[in-house]
């Protein structure tokens, strides 16, 4: 759930030019706008500092692991805070429109301006956060020289804060901020169904070349040729997926994950990070690289947008409906509707895909089987109890997008004995795909109508 805050706060800088003002900007002058939410986010940070404190100071003295497990929450729940005071910020006490009443409405540079304050607190946070992780390290350390593990250097303090601004804001940040400058540069030269096509094509495009950036962002290296970079390779193929290269994601040993950038087969790379490559055997770093290989073999990131999209569109123009109805301007209800259901229905398909991921490792590793195998589901279930143990995940904990270890374990379970690609998490992601297709297109019906209706 690391980027949701980032998303939600992207979110509300592109919304707030599809209504006419904030809502209470008629009571609030511009430097009462900043002061609200430069207020807000900076108590928020003191919050946090303060009950750090305590807690850090429960982990010294008594080795609490409930204290560690509370920071961690605290540290989450500040990120949030943060994102939600500058959303309302935004679109009710009319921050942005502050920003360019000082600065002016240009290409880009008024919404990097109202975005900083919202990085420079994210930062602050994380810094608090480094005695978290600098604990915990320590705390690691004669373990891992007992099992012969890979020792990293505790990061200082910057490297620490640095690791979380590439890995997290600038990620969601930078190719929004990107795409809204291409936008408003299309419409200083075009106007009508061109400046709309250039924009989109425009948009298109950038998000196409987003890995690019990814990849130096995130401080990647190929995997060479070699017994790992040859099976991942020979996997690949072997499943006809298109990948331009398999990286290390290099965090310091501050991550034990894999991800999927990119959609276009040229444009894709494969990250998986160098405690993972550590800290796991070879099969199940197999099963974890045969994981995001389902994710693109089950077309799941083309599927992931359009949960977004769909109940967006639909459940965004039904508030706008609804509004009307009860005499309200419809513009904040549609945003809210629409934000909830695709925040809803997002999670609830995401969830459903990374168990169709882990079906699809299974399979991978049953070795050419006709049915998932035991020792195969097993291997994934370890892999995956491993890297939460290693990221100090509790199993039973859910998350927005992942669910929980425990559930994901439990539907490895169910698979063993089925045959490929018909297995329960299957049956589950197909249902979850019907879905999905259904309020694309409703979405995108009733946006038509909408929009032939007040032309």
């Amino acid at each position: 759930m690391g980027h949701l805050p980032f998303i939600l706060a992207a979110v509300a800088i592109v919304a707030r030019d599809g209504f006419e003002r904030p809502i209470w900007s008629d009571n609030w002058s511009p430097l009462a706008s900043a002061l609200v939410l430069l207020g807000a986010l900076a108590g928020i940070v003191l919050i946090l500092a303060v009950r750090l404190w305590g807690l850090y100071r429960a982990m010294d003295r008594r080795g609490s692991v409930r204290a560690a497990r509370r920071a961690s929450g605290a540290i989450r729940h500040a990120q949030f805070a943060l994102a939600l005071a500058f959303v309302v910020g935004v679109i009710a006490f009319g921050w942005l429109d502050a920003v360019r009443t000082w600065i002016g409405d240009g290409v880009g540079y008024d919404e990097l301006v109202a975005i900083l304050p919202l990085l420079v607190a994210s930062m602050c946070c994380a810094g608090l956060g480094f005695g978290l992780e600098r604990r915990l390290r320590e705390a690691a350390l004669l373990r891992q020289i007992d099992e012969g593990a890979t020792i990293y250097a505790v990061p200082t303090r910057w490297a620490h804060v640095w690791l979380f601004t590439r890995q997290q804001p600038l990620f969601v940040l930078l190719p929004v901020l990107t795409i809204l400058s291409w936008s408003e540069c299309v419409a200083l030269i075009a106007d009508g169904p061109l400046a709309f096509a250039m924009q989109v094509g425009g948009a298109i495009a950038l998000l196409a070349l987003a890995p690019l950036m990814v990849r130096f962002l995130w401080d990647t290296t190929p995997i060479r040729a070699g017994a790992l970079g040859d099976r991942l390779r020979t996997m690949a193929s072997s499943h006809g997926v298109g990948v331009r290269a398999f990286l290390v994601w290099h965090t310091g040993g501050a991550q034990v994950n894999a991800a999927v950038i990119g959609l276009l087969p040229w444009l894709r790379y494969v990250v998986i990070t160098d405690a993972l490559l550590e800290s796991l055997p070879g099969p199940e770093v197999e099963a974890v690289a045969a994981h995001e290989i389902g994710h693109i073999r089950r077309r799941h990131m083309p599927w992931l947008i359009g949960a977004a999209m769909g109940p967006a569109l639909v459940l965004g123009l039904a508030g706008e409906r609804l509004a009307l109805a009860l005499g309200l301007v419809p513009t904040l209800p549609g945003l809210i509707a629409g934000g909830a259901g695709a925040l809803i229905v997002f999670g609830m398909v995401s969830r459903r895909f990374e168990r169709q991921a882990d079906s699809f490792a299974a399979q991978h590793l049953s070795h050419g089987a006709p049915q998932v195998e035991e020792h195969a589901a097993s291997v994934m279930v370890s892999a995956l109890r491993r890297v939460a143990h290693l990221n100090g995940l509790p199993v039973d904990r859910p998350t927005w997008r992942h669910g929980s270890i425990g559930t994901r374990c439990r539907a490895l379970g169910t698979t063993i004995g089925s045959r490929f690609g018909r297995t329960p998490p299957d049956h589950a992601a197909a249902w979850a795909k019907l879905m999905v297709l259904v309020l694309v297109l409703a979405g995108g019906f009733w946006a038509t109508l909408d929009a032939l209706s007040r032309s």
